[in-house]
């Protein structure tokens, strides 16, 4: 019978199969567009106010660069130029650095992923969302057992009502509390999440899954 180690480490194991290993390419494209839009809706009044401007023509030109760069596979180059433009601020910059962030990625440095995006997810200025996606990504690449106190923080931020990806951030709170040995609180946060109407049907799925696998021990 498995132990209580086993059983953890089996999760752990299945969690980054399933969703955190292949996060940005499960959920990638729809989190673009979706940051996109954000951008688009809530700040596109004082980006094409300030267009003419030398930041903006800046930030443009590096960005389309940039995405150029990146969709050539020269990730690193690419990741400099999302960097840079990150730097400079203004309504594009969390854009930039999720970009930034999935070239770093592809390079295969997690570090360097979970560096760039904890500017981002600290900044409370920052589009909810885009925090949100910053933080997500974070959890999945961090080592939460040496990492506590970040975790928690970033969890408490996932799991606000108001947020549009609190599904996700649920999830990610219950396989924390699994790293953590919490096996009763993941279990009752994931039978909610499972039952919960407004759960969308993969995680959902996903729940009930590893619920029953955190029982069969």
């Amino acid at each position: 019978m498995a132990t209580e180690n086993d059983l953890i480490q089996e999760l752990q194991e299945d969690a980054r199969a399933a969703a955190v290993g292949d996060f940005w390419r499960k959920y990638g494209n729809g989190i673009v567009v979706a940051c996109v839009l954000v951008v688009l809706g809530t700040a596109a009044g004082v980006y094409w106010q300030h267009r003419t401007g030398s930041l903006a023509q800046e930030q443009t030109s590096l960005f389309m660069n940039a995405v150029s760069k990146a969709e050539q596979g020269e990730y690193k180059e690419a990741a400099t130029a999302f960097g840079r433009i990150a730097r400079l601020g203004g309504p594009i910059y969390p854009l930039a650095v999720l970009r930034q962030a999935h070239a770093l990625q592809e390079q295969g440095d997690d570090q360097g992923v979970i560096n760039a995006l904890q500017v981002l997810a600290e900044d409370e200025k920052a589009d909810l969302l885009m925090r949100s996606v910053a933080s997500l990504w974070i959890i999945r690449l961090a080592d939460a057992e040496k990492q506590p106190k970040v975790m928690e923080k970033l969890t408490q931020l996932l799991t606000q009502k108001d947020n549009p990806l609190w599904a996700l951030g649920e999830e990610s709170k219950a396989l924390w509390l699994l790293q953590q040995k919490k096996i009763p609180e993941a279990q009752a946060l994931l039978k909610s999440l499972a039952d919960k109407g407004e759960t969308p049907a993969n995680i959902a799925e996903r729940a009930r899954a590893i619920l029953r696998q955190s029982e069969a021990k």
